[in-house]
């Protein structure tokens, strides 16, 4: 079975499990033939900095039905390391891609 991984911060939640409901369903579909894990970037902000649309905290262990998910957090602060953010996530998401060892 192909092994596809998913990086993307446009999906449910354990908080907002409607948050990305196009691409869950798209999903859901693809993991019917392939093998489907989801890696959800989280900016995770210090306590007295964090942004008013931050999504606040939500259980990393949790996965919509149907597909494997897991949200990694990387360390960022508003408008500071936005230039380095997605260096930061690459760095904390690849040892986890790697893991799975995705055909695609």
């Amino acid at each position: 079975m192909l092994k596809v991984a998913v990086v993307t911060n446009y999906f449910p939640f354990s908080t907002q499990p409607w948050n990305g409901h196009s691409a869950y369903q798209t999903l859901r579909l693809v993991a019917q033939r392939c093998d489907v894990h989801v890696f959800y970037p989280e900016a995770v902000y210090p306590k007295f900095m964090k942004p008013a649309n931050a999504k606040g905290a939500f259980a990393r262990n949790w996965s919509p039905p149907g597909l494997k998910a897991s949200y990694i957090p990387y360390p960022a602060i508003p408008l500071l390391t936005r230039p380095f953010n997605g260096l930061t996530a690459a760095k904390r998401l690849l040892p986890h891609v790697a893991e799975f060892d995705p055909d695609i």
